[in-house]
């Protein structure tokens, strides 16, 4: 990912799929890019890291989420 439009390819992994790669992979990390209102009041998996690609209210994107994940 070298922009911000890269982010619209955003691939998806079911949660078994994301559950044998945490498991298989020390390094692997859960990101979570939910709002924080959905992280913090819908809940989230254990160990999760929340960092949002949208930012409400009006939900544009978050352009400083390449440097937040780095």
């Amino acid at each position: 990912m070298n922009n911000i439009e890269d982010l619209t390819r955003v691939s998806e992994v079911s949660p078994l799929e994301a559950y044998e790669m945490l498991k298989s992979d020390n390094k692997a990390v859960l990101l979570d890019v939910r709002s924080k209102m959905e992280f913090d009041y819908v809940g989230h998996p254990t160990g999760a890291i929340n960092v949002p690609w949208q930012n409400p209210p009006d939900w544009q994107l978050n352009l400083d989420f390449l440097d937040q994940v780095r």
